[in-house]
């Protein structure tokens, strides 16, 4: 365990004047509703003009309704109005202002295609029998080749529109209106629940638990209790020269228009594996321990015969400039037992915790948070951090530790708390009673999760929150705007603060809080 001397001198960098804040709050989100309505109009005006074939309109308007119905909606990733074949995200809405040539511009628009395929996948393999059958009234076929049919009618459909509509000069500069991430914050609900009067309340306790997580891990490994036994689960195996490794997958990677290395799945998984951490959980309970996301019934129960855990790849922006992100996520019963407040405990929990990959596929930061979005922590390279930039009206990032001068040839481990699952000590020497082998599985799978009754459905609802986890914490935090706050929460839906804004998906969040060589 290293000393962090920045730990202590990260404090909330502005001092709450009411007035002030609430105007603050307010101005912008008026002018981003002037800004919805324009583009709203022109969108209108480029779909009047730009008469699409109907065929493939009326095709995405039936698989909407389909799915709309059945609950069963991808949230991963956003819609765009008005183009049924694209979704984007914060990191594709981030990048409209790199636009400055076609190729980045065709680049950036078949990204946008690409997701809306893969979200129509998950959503096609999570239909009920029922829809399948309304959108595939003609085809007399088993129930999994309706679905490829299906699905092939959309990749068709697909092209189609997305065809038809490069060939109007206007699409473009109406994507670029149109293309935006809503966030995870309400406006309406912090209006009502008087957030600006609410707010400094929440904003003392919140500083005295960042304060907490900060002192939680300074705390030497001997002190730390332990309510059960600690346990170590692993990756199968530690290749060494693990610098040489990545160095050859990103100088054998194709660049996007961005400079974004595109890795294939191979490559992926390979890069999963060596920046695999170790998660020494203090296990007391069952609940303690990672395990499998599966289907009992209309429940999620988690398989702790074979410790689980899943990965996938984001892009970010570090300086201005595209990187790759690592995720690992796992998930055990529930945030249960004494050690837990009693207002966050309920079922499902677990920590994702991401590797920032440089340019070059070196580690240049590690964060991490609970899978409601909550206790959002950073663990920088000392050696690339030059400071902390003050975020006005908002708290500091909270930095427990720096990343071990041996990290990534040693692998980084974290120590997990029972019951509540937090973060408590970082370091490449943990010790345990035990090492445990997990699974590295996509997190893709948690999408689409194969019933014992038959068919698929995936972990999360129409919302993008975890199926069952929903906590009495909305009673108390309501002022705050976050829907069904303390739920775990589906990849791109991850408001990380109750004051203030901020999401773990947003591709800005190292440039706006650190200043990095």
């Amino acid at each position: 365990m290293t000393t962090n001397p920045v730990a202590h001198c990260t404090k909330i960098t502005a001092r709450i004047r009411l007035q002030s804040f609430f105007w603050l709050l307010l101005v912008p989100t008026i002018l981003v509703l002037i800004i919805g309505g324009c583009s709203t109009t022109r969108t209108d005006r480029f779909l009047a003009e730009n008469r699409r074939p109907e065929m493939a309109e009326a095709f995405f308007k039936q698989l909407d309704s389909e799915v709309k119905a059945a609950r069963v909606e991808h949230r991963a990733y956003s819609r765009i109005e008005g183009f049924p074949y694209l979704r984007t995200s914060r990191y594709l809405a981030a990048l409209k202002d790199q636009l400055d040539s076609p190729v980045r511009r065709k680049d950036w628009l078949l990204e946008m295609q690409a997701l809306d395929l893969e979200a129509r996948e998950k959503e096609i393999a999570n239909l009920p029998e029922s829809a399948l059958q309304a959108l595939t009234r003609d085809t007399p076929t088993p129930s999994a080749d309706r679905r490829r049919e299906l699905l092939q009618r959309t990749v068709e459909a697909s092209g189609i529109l997305l065809d038809h509509d490069l060939q109007s000069e206007s699409l473009f500069p109406v994507l670029i209106d149109t293309v935006m991430v809503p966030d995870d914050y309400s406006l309406t609900m912090r209006t009502f629940g008087l957030y600006p009067l609410v707010m400094p309340v929440v904003a003392y306790f919140t500083d005295g638990a960042y304060d907490t997580m900060r002192a939680r891990n300074q705390t030497p490994p001997a002190d730390l209790v332990v309510h059960g036994k600690l346990m170590a689960y692993g990756p199968s195996d530690h290749t060494p020269e693990k610098a040489s490794v990545t160095r050859r997958i990103y100088d054998g990677s194709v660049r996007d228009a961005f400079g974004l290395p595109r890795l294939s799945e191979t490559d992926k998984l390979q890069l999963a594996r060596l920046f695999a951490p170790i998660f020494v959980h203090d296990v007391a309970e069952a609940y303690d321990i990672p395990g499998e996301v599966t289907w009992e019934g209309n429940r999620l129960k988690i398989d702790i015969t074979q410790p689980t855990v899943y990965y996938y790849f984001t892009p970010s922006l570090l300086h201005g400039r595209p990187i790759l992100q690592i995720n690992y996520v796992t998930w055990t019963a529930g945030r249960l037992g004494p050690n837990a407040p009693a207002i966050e405990r309920g079922e499902l929990d677990g920590i994702t915790l991401r590797i920032s990959l440089d340019d070059a596929g070196e580690p240049v930061m590690v964060d991490g948070m609970n899978n409601c979005g909550c206790y959002h922590f950073f663990i920088p390279r000392k050696e690339r951090l030059l400071g902390i930039r003050p975020v006005s009206w908002d708290f500091d990032p909270v930095v427990i530790d720096y990343l071990p001068a041996d990290f990534p040839e040693k692998p980084l481990g974290i120590r997990v708390t029972s019951g509540w699952h937090q973060v408590e000590d970082v370091g490449t020497d943990l010790t345990s009673e035990k090492l445990e082998v997990y699974r590295l599985l996509p997190y893709n799978r948690l999408e689409s999760i194969p019933r014992n009754s038959g068919g698929f459905a995936s972990m999360f609802d129409e919302e993008g929150v975890g199926i069952g986890s929903d906590r009495i914490e909305p009673y108390i935090f309501f002022s705050m705007g976050i829907s069904r706050v303390g739920a775990m929460r589906q990849r791109g839906h991850h408001p990380t603060k109750l004051v203030g804004r901020a999401h773990f998906d947003d591709p800005h969040l190292l440039d706006i809080n650190f200043e990095l060589k």
